[in-house]
């Protein structure tokens, strides 16, 4: 299933690219991820990851407002912003029965939402931005819980 996910994503990149305001690309950290952006304007955007962990899937979709940030004649483009998250993480545990142990194993879903903050930079004359992004999320689903997300990652601009 997780390949057949990553192919319809690349599918997905490859036509849309066309629509101009799309980049794509990878984030490296947790989770690690395809990305894909499509710009919404000059001061927002909207973000989509699919991507994996340690044990399992994970699809993410966030609403960003972005503005420039001017340091040492530099500019970096700062966001922020959240939206969603589902996963689906494999399990396998023993639990004592009170007279065996037993193996339980399976997939849970956890379905929650997540904000974050990222500083970007657009190399110049090539269509490259690098980032680096970090936030908090609540998952709700299957029971409530702090988690997070970070890492830094590399945008390739249609």
């Amino acid at each position: 299933m997780k390949k057949n996910i990553v192919i319809l994503a690349v599918i997905l990149f490859t036509v849309t690219a066309s629509a101009g305001n799309l980049s794509a690309g990878v984030f490296l950290g947790y989770p690690n991820a395809l990305v894909l952006r499509m710009d919404m304007g000059e001061a927002s955007a909207v973000d989509g990851y699919i991507g994996w962990d340690w044990t399992g899937l994970y699809l993410a979709g966030d609403f960003v407002i972005k503005q420039d940030l001017v340091l040492e004649n530099v500019t970096f483009k700062l966001y922020y912003g959240g939206g969603g998250a589902i996963s689906f993480h494999s399990y396998t545990d023993v639990v004592w029965t009170g007279t065996t142990w037993v193996t339980d194993s399976g997939t849970k879903i956890h379905i929650g939402i997540r904000g974050k903050i990222g500083l970007s930079y657009f190399l110049p004359d090539m269509p490259i931005e690098l980032f680096i992004e970090a936030g908090p999320g609540i998952t709700f689903v299957p029971s409530f819980h702090v988690t997070g997300i970070g890492g830094i990652g590399a945008r390739y601009i249609f």
